[in-house]
């Protein structure tokens, strides 16, 4: 397989993960749910581990700051050992 031909099906393949077919109606779905979230006065809980606890820290502020729905992550260290303690 030459470089041309890797390329092209490497490119193909990380379409096909990084936009599947129903991202659109997930994506909608997931609004939904936040919407309902909000209405409700409820909260959303995020996790990650390692890099992606990161990206839920961010998740949950842009929750909070640009969505108004209230969200906290579990992957603050604050959080983990005074739960972990009590």
């Amino acid at each position: 397989m030459n470089a041309e031909q890797f390329l092209s099906e490497y490119f193909k393949e990380f379409h096909m993960v990084a936009e599947p077919p129903d991202i659109y109606s997930q994506l909608d779905s997931l609004r939904n749910s936040m919407l309902d979230v909000k209405k409700k006065g409820g909260k959303v809980i995020l996790a990650g581990n390692g890099a992606s606890a990161s990206i839920a820290s961010h998740f949950a502020l842009d929750f909070t700051k640009q969505g108004k729905v209230r969200a906290i992550t579990f992957n603050d260290a604050s959080l983990i050992t005074a739960y972990g303690n009590d």
